[in-house]
């Protein structure tokens, strides 16, 4: 019948040997006859061919699934299915495979698994079917079971006293099933399986050799061919009737209408063609034809529209063998998140627990392989308590239950099922909780760490990668094939036609790709799946939620954040923040690369705060997208999701359009603000002036429930609410089949209500209007029902935020905070103000902790009386406040309390806040007590303060000048936000002397606008070295020469060289005396010794040799004498460049080995790399410039603690307050023996230069 049938489509079967090229299009399980006339499982491949006939092939593969055993059981499980099983089972081998719930598995331990191959897919189903049991009972017992079961078993059957596993007792069983402990693979679909085994895929061209019936055919992809053919679409879409609060039933409903259409053209009768142009980008003329019946048709593709009242149109397209048509699959971004998520090698089966790591090798100390994660757990629990439980459960034991069956004897508690007794303690408890704590359940939220293992196989992360790489790189050839098409449409037709069909292919495939990228979360979310875990859910979500919380953080800092997700961020930005940085490169393909700066930070902050620290390469981060272009244009088109409210989905679509009307910053506030206003008057009025029906449409919500309504037992939601609602004015039956299409909308009645019980269904004000009535005075708990039904909504629910209502940055939008703090030696004082809040904390720090403040509220409301009479009332900070004080005598106890109060108005979401600090300090000495301040805009307010704590009144008057400040303080922040306009500036980064600054600033400005260099020093003080390190000045002037003068006359060189002649030689004689190396014998031994020890063979020899040398010259073996010093103390030059092959090293001026030992000539460096003798001048700049350096150094030092090894701070002391004595860090023993060897460098090489800088340093230093 298959065969017959397909032959109608026109796929007839390979009957004689050959080879064909064709482009798959389908497949389909089957069944064959084999050369010895038993029937095998095959699939039939469908295949067009370029000239567009049609074959298939028939591929046999026997189908298989595997099984687990205990431990050193397979050959005892294999020699009893092959019994047991003989005829059904084809093949029985024992194939080993990486178990990932193997206990160390990650060091390379495989488990063996029993392969089962069958002939046909009905004997794997009924071997399948046999063997599920017993393994379903094997892994409850596996979990019921401990080591004291396991040992007992054991001993019971004549065994040892060791587990079942170790010694392989449970070869002993008598029965064999109870040793299969697991099956797997045995769930995928038979086509499926045998396609991903053997790499073949629909949509690809293949190379198909058949050689006859006696052997298998050859499929050979084909990768150099992407074009696909065309081939025949049906598409049809059904109009039937339904029944309220229904879909659609192919039972009881009734088809209104059919329309086909057949490769876009409409099939009908006996009509003419027609064109249908919604839009002039959508051009749409149809040609009309007819064909007799569908096998005339040979189509290959069947398309069914499947929708339900007001959705879009989503199409699945089938095949024509396949009959079950799946549900849409929405569209939606691919998150962020999931990016992240696979840079933490983030998956269910990564997720370990403290046994799984402790039985893992790779778990040492120090090892980063553990990434903990944080999660929210939500549960709902019941307020009693567990002896309250006891009791009820006491009381139910002595009560009797309804029989089972009619007519019989009533039962006892523990004669009830385990269901049955669970749900009574239920019902119970709950009814305790409501008249004894009014309330059923407490809503507990705990944050819980998981631990993900770094290390485990990546094979869930590798394929979501793959998939994502595969739509990066279709989205790649999307944009090059719609470049050609654009280029090609005044070309050849078919060339165009060619290219449309490729653009439109590789947008599918992206399109495919997304959709699949999208399911991957969803599988573990679904209760029942393969890959469901609740701790990867909760850590999805979490890390979502944490994701947009820090975003919008950020971005609030900035601009205005208008919709929120994880993948990105609808936000206006000012217009001078940067955008793109277009960066050159080196490659010809692609000669500039555009980076977006909002996008770019953002994406920064993922990767700080969210990556995992093994990953350091393959980091994949999307570019998050912000709402307006300047071309007045938007970016792409923005999808809702579809929960979301008509009203909610009509206002940003409009919102955003409002954005690019207008050329000024008010023209296109105004735009926005005209629609803003039209839906808070519909708000506000409660929609007076609007239809029922049009409001209905906008505030209601649509849900679909997928299973039956008893399914859901006593869970609580506004979709459950209105299933039950309408059963009470339609029928129980209308509520009790499954796909229950819900609307609702809420109600403002009855007040103080949860919201699921407010969920009025809008089939009611479709019902009579006397049921109408009657159901909605009894929902909505009001006997007298009078006036318009749109009253009752609660549309205060629809919360408008108070950001939508200001300007961006308009005045008084962006608030302030005063930070007052003034100190002097172990006194200070601190006082914070909230104007917004009309709150202030005053913190007085002092040796005692008094508090003398005066009536605080009194002193500023006199103070800023007096103030009233000079300024507005605009400069002016609010009449009244509450004032807190508190005295510390330890600033520690200050500091948190600050931050908690900082932290506190920060989670309240206020609008944008800067802290005005004034303080003595500098800001970084004040944020490393109150770190919270890195995460407020900071405005220094630079005034001085002149308070003189000693006074004996200090806090009365202290208290008073900070009053003064912060009343002063708008006016310094208005002259401040005028300043910072006028200069361009930020308002944080104006110094203290703004109008040098100020000159400066437009002094660079011009210089640089007419190309010239800036001089300005990085640092308002330049450093000691850097003004030694310019070089000389080069005079270049008219009438002004360098000239030299002679120092001292000729006549005294003779006496000057004798001089430093016998000083030379008498330093040498007493250098010699004074050497350790006074007794030639001990020299000797000490040389002798050092270099037999390079030996690691003769240590013991070479320790004993050494004592009984020593022992001859009297020296002790661990003295000082007895040690190696080495002779030729040397100095290593960095980085000396050659003048001619400029190659970079560092030169031994003393051990090099390329030194030449001429006695005739003095002795020279030569280059290694191209041995040209480098220049001793140069070189001996380099040691003079060295030198001068350490002597800085030296002389710069600070005084370090010779026991605690702390530097000193104060200058007087002359003790560490641990009693230490204060030493130098570098030693002058140190610094003098450099020196010495600067000074035999200069006597070897004669460097005078050199020379004359140590003598200089020596007599300055002695």
């Amino acid at each position: 019948f298959t065969d017959g049938m397909d032959e109608r489509f026109g796929f007839e079967r390979m009957k004689e040997p050959g080879e064909k090229t064709g482009w798959l299009i389908n497949m389909h399980p089957t069944e064959i006859l084999d050369d010895d006339r038993q029937m095998i499982s095959a699939v039939d491949y469908y295949f067009i061919q370029e000239d567009g006939n049609r074959f298939k092939v028939a591929l046999p593969y026997k189908p298989y699934f595997y099984i687990a055993t205990k431990k050193n059981c397979e050959r005892e499980v294999i020699s009893f299915l092959s019994k047991k099983f003989q005829g059904k089972v084809a093949k029985l081998e024992v194939v080993p495979k990486e178990d990932l719930n193997l206990p160390n598995h990650l060091v390379g331990l495989k488990r063996n698994y029993i392969k089962l191959s069958f002939n046909t897919v009905d004997d794997l189903v009924k071997v399948k079917r046999e063997i599920s049991p017993a393994v379903r009972k094997n892994r409850e017992r596996e979990k019921s079971n401990d080591a004291y079961t396991s040992i007992l078993s054991s001993a019971l059957v004549g065994g040892s006293l060791v587990t079942a596993d170790e010694d392989g007792t449970s070869k002993k069983m008598t029965e064999q099933p109870d040793n299969i402990i697991d099956m797997r693979e045995y769930d995928v679909p038979y086509h499926v399986c045998v396609s991903i085994d053997l790499k073949i895929h629909v949509a690809h061209w293949y190379n198909v050799l058949y050689r006859g019936s006696a052997y298998p055919p050859e499929i050979v992809c084909k990768d150099d061919l992407v074009e696909s053919p065309d081939p025949v679409v049906l598409a049809f879409d059904i109009e039937t009737t339904k029944l309220p609060l229904k879909f659609p039933d192919a039972e009881t409903d009734q088809i209104m209408m059919i329309s086909y259409m057949i490769d876009g053209q409409v099939k009908s009768f006996a009509l003419l063609d027609f064109e249908f142009t919604p839009k002039p980008e959508y051009e749409g003329p149809f040609t009309v034809f007819n064909e007799p019946d569908e096998v005339r048709m040979k189509f290959m593709i069947c398309i069914v529209y499947k929708t339900v009242t007001e959705c879009q149109h989503h199409p699945h397209q089938q095949t024509t063998s396949t009959v079950q048509f799946s549900s849409w699959i929405g569209c939606k971004e691919i998150d962020l998140i999931v990016m992240t998520l696979l840079d933490k090698i983030f998956f269910p089966s990564a997720m370990v627990d403290e046994a799984t790591c402790a039985a893992c090798d790779l778990n040492k100390p120090g090892a980063n392989c553990q990434r903990r994660m944080t999660w929210q757990w939500r549960g709902e629990i019941m307020p009693a308590s567990r002896s309250e439980f006891h009791r009820i459960q006491q009381q139910l034991e002595s009560e009797k239950f309804p029989a089972l069956f009619p007519n019989g004897p009533t039962r006892p508690f523990h004669v009830l099922s385990r269901e049955e007794q669970a749900r009574h303690e239920k019902k119970r408890l709950g009814d305790y909780c409501r008249k004894a704590y009014k309330k059923v359940h407490l809503t507990r939220l705990e944050e819980r760490v998981t631990a993900i293992c770094q290390r485990e196989n990546s094979f869930y992360v590798d394929t979501v990668q793959a998939f994502r790489d595969r739509r990066y790189e279709f989205k790649g050839l999307h944009k090059v094939w719609k470049k050609l098409s654009t280029a090609q449409d005044n070309g050849d037709a078919v060339e165009v036609k060619r290219c449309k069909n490729m653009e439109i292919l590789y947008e599918s495939l992206q399109l495919a790709q997304k959709c699949i990228l999208n399911s991957f979360y969803g599988c573990v979310m679904r209760k029942g799946a393969r890959w469901y875990s609740m701790e990867m859910a909760g850590i999805v979500c979490f890390t979502g939620a944490n994701i947009i919380t820090q975003a919008r953080e950020l971005i609030e800092q900035i601009g205005r954040p208008l919709e929120l997700d994880t993948d990105g961020i609808w936000c206006v930005l000012p217009n001078t923040f940067p955008e793109n940085f277009v960066i050159k490169s080196t490659n010809e393909k692609k000669p500039k690369v555009t980076i977006s700066y909002p996008g770019a930070m953002l994406n920064i902050m993922v990767k700080v705060i969210f990556l995992a620290p093994l990953l350091t390469s393959k980091l994949h981060y999307r570019q998050v997208n912000y709402l307006l272009n300047r071309d007045g244009i938007f970016p792409y088109k923005y999808r809702f999701p579809r929960g979301e409210l008509q009203l909610i989905k009509i206002f940003q679509s409009s919102v955003f359009e409002a954005f690019l009307k207008g050329t000024t910053l008010e023209e296109v506030y105004a735009s926005v603000a005209k629609v803003a206003d039209y839906w808070l008057d519909v708000l506000y009025s409660k929609a007076a002036n609007m239809p029922d029906a049009e409001l209905f449409e906008l505030i209601s919500e649509n849900r679909s429930m997928s299973r039956k309504l008893e399914d859901y037992g006593e869970r609580k939601s506004t979709s459950i609410s209105t299933t039950k609602c309408p059963a009470e004015f339609l029928c129980d039956q209308m509520v009790k089949d499954a796909g229950l299409s819900c609307r609702y909308v809420i109600s403002r009645k009855p007040e103080g209500s949860p919201v699921t019980e407010r969920a009025i269904p809008l089939a009611i004000f479709q019902a009579e209007e006397s049921v109408k009535k009657h159901f909605l005075r009894k929902w909505l708990k009001m006997p007298n029902l009078a006036g318009r039904e749109a009253d009752t909504f609660d549309l205060e629910h629809l919360e408008m935020r108070s950001l939508a209502q200001f300007n961006y940055l308009e005045p008084g939008s962006v608030r302030h905070i005063c930070l007052y703090h003034h100190s002097q030696g172990h006194k200070a004082l601190f006082g914070i103000f909230i104007p917004s809040q009309r709150k202030a904390s005053i913190f007085v720090l002092d040796t005692v902790r008094s508090n003398q403040m005066p009536n605080l509220s009194s002193l500023y409301g006199a103070e800023r009386t007096a103030l009233l009479e000079k300024t507005t009332e605009e400069l002016l900070p609010p009449e009244k406040h509450l004032f807190e004080v508190r005295a510390e005598n330890d600033v520690k106890a200050i500091y948190p309390t600050l931050q908690r109060i900082l932290l506190n108005y920060k989670e309240e979401r206020r609008a944008p806040t800067l802290i005005a600090v004034q303080s003595n300090w500098e800001l970084r000495r004040l944020a490393a007590g109150m770190t919270v301040l890195e995460e407020f805009p900071v405005v220094p307010v630079h005034v001085i303060d002149e308070i003189n704590y000693s006074v004996l009144d200090l806090q009365r008057h202290g208290a008073r000048r900070m009053i003064i400040h912060y009343l002063n303080l708008d006016s310094c922040l208005s002259q401040a936000f005028d300043m910072a306009r006028y200069y361009h500036l930020p308002v944080g980064n104006l110094p203290q002397d703004i109008s040098i600054f100020g000159s400066d600033l437009f002094l660079a400005h011009h210089l640089r606008k007419h190309n010239h260099l800036l001089w300005l020093s990085p640092t308002a003080r330049r450093l000691v070295m850097e003004s030694d390190e310019r070089g000389s000045m080069e005079i270049n002037s008219h009438g002004c020469y360098s000239t030299g003068k002679q120092i001292q006359s000729g006549h005294k060189a003779t006496t000057i060289i004798n001089i430093i002649c016998i000083i030379k030689h008498r330093i040498r004689i007493i250098t010699f005396l004074q050497s350790p190396h006074t007794c030639l014998m001990l020299f000797l031994f000490v040389m002798s010794l050092q270099v037999l020890s390079l030996d690691a063979n003769i240590v013991n020899q070479e320790n004993k040799l050494k004592r009984d040398l020593l022992r001859l010259v009297d020296v002790g073996e661990f003295s000082e004498d007895a040690q190696f010093h080495d002779p030729c103390k040397s100095y290593v030059l960095p980085e000396v460049i050659c003048h001619h092959c400029n190659f970079c090293r560092d030169l031994d001026l003393c051990k090099d080995p390329a030194v030449s030992q001429d006695g005739s000539v003095l002795p020279q460096w030569f280059c290694s790399n191209c041995q040209a003798q480098y220049d001793t001048e140069s070189i001996e700049i380099a040691l003079v410039e060295a030198l001068q350096k350490k002597l800085m150094s030296y002389t710069l030092q600070d005084l370090q603690c010779a026991k605690c090894k702390g530097v000193k701070e104060a200058n007087m002391l002359l003790y560490c307050s641990c009693a230490g004595d204060f030493s130098l860090s570098f030693t002058t023993k140190s610094f003098t023996e450099q020196v010495e060897v600067f000074r035999n460098i200069t006597a070897h090489y004669n460097m005078n230069f050199l020379l004359e800088t140590i003598d200089w340093v020596l007599s300055m230093n002695a």
